[in-house]
């Protein structure tokens, strides 16, 4: 009698021990479905504050020949070194802003 009162008490524990894993794994996975929700929020908001660089890139790309400003950033390629003046204009072009 005894032995199956001790049985019983171990299987609630050990139930009860599941139960709490079960709550604590379901809120793990809320706080990452969470967490994932606000970095792919964050990623949208980072390319749509980047489109206008890139934009400016690709008005750099075409207009290369015309580059001449001395603060150079080099690392576009071999034949490519832009300027940050360069890399203004071409934002202002894409703004839509007279430079």
């Amino acid at each position: 009698m005894a032995a199956n009162r001790i049985e019983e008490e171990a299987w609630r524990d050990a139930a009860i021990e599941q139960q709490k894993r079960a709550q604590r794994s379901e809120a793990e996975a809320k706080r990452l479905k969470a967490e994932l929700s606000r970095s792919r929020e964050a990623e949208k908001r980072l390319r749509e504050a980047l489109e206008p660089f890139g934009k400016a890139l690709d008005v750099l790309g075409r207009n290369r020949h015309e580059l001449h400003d001395k603060e150079t950033i080099r690392g576009y390629g071999p034949d490519l070194a832009i300027t940050m003046g360069d890399l203004r204009r071409a934002l202002a072009t894409v703004e839509g802003r007279e430079t």
